[in-house]
């Protein structure tokens, strides 16, 4: 994951898999249409995943590019690159997004808000490469009060045109128009006595 940084506010992030691919074993069958379907041995393949900007400014941080998405425990979307307890990571949430994440009450306040609209480049139903359009924005409102102690409300709009067959002269391509609601929320906190932490996550969508 090489960063290039620019002064002390503007960093250049980009992300890639190599080698990747399948060096040894038995490679599958008639999974082709799999995005990893391993069918043939390919060890040196190289897989890009991020390029984006990153500017800090206004007691946030505004990012452009190809970046990876995440919410609360994953339930929705997740980069793939953390522990989770929701979905499956496997390439994770890749968007063509413009974002804005901060705390406009200040550094100190514990009021988050986060500002996104993405074209959805890969995720577990969309693969932009094989025509699958998917675009969405979002808002998100978080109470932070540590790394592991938040709870936050995202709300999501989001269209999908799947690249389905056609399925009539006059009905054209099918379209999925949603809205989404998505609490999730983390703790920990310190047993009485011990130096034992206890850990708690929970997402609600």
């Amino acid at each position: 994951t090489p960063v290039l940084a620019y002064r002390t506010n503007v960093r250049f992030i980009a992300q890639l898999d190599v080698p990747t691919g399948l060096a040894l074993g038995q490679h599958t069958r008639e999974v082709e249409a799999d995005y990893d379907s391993l069918s043939s041995r390919q060890p040196m393949a190289l897989s890009p995943r991020w390029l984006y900007a990153e500017v800090a400014a206004n007691h946030g941080i505004f990012r452009v590019g190809q970046q990876p998405a995440t919410w609360g425990s994953g339930l929705l979307f997740n980069s793939g690159d953390e522990r989770l307890s929701f979905g499956d990571p496997r390439g994770g949430t890749i968007v063509e997004r413009v974002s804005w994440k901060g705390r406009p009450l200040g550094t100190r306040s514990h009021f988050e808000l986060l500002v996104a609209s993405d074209l959805v480049f890969a995720d577990a139903r969309t693969r932009l490469a094989d025509g699958d359009i998917a675009v969405q924005s979002m808002f998100g409102a978080s109470y932070v009060k540590s790394a592991h102690r938040r709870i936050g409300l995202l709300v999501l709009g989001q269209e999908r045109r799947p690249n389905a067959a056609e399925r009539g002269p006059h009905l054209g391509k099918p379209v999925e128009r949603t809205a989404t609601f998505d609490v999730a929320g983390s703790w920990n906190f310190l047993v009485p006595g011990q130096s034992t932490y206890v850990f708690a996550e929970t997402e609600f969508a």
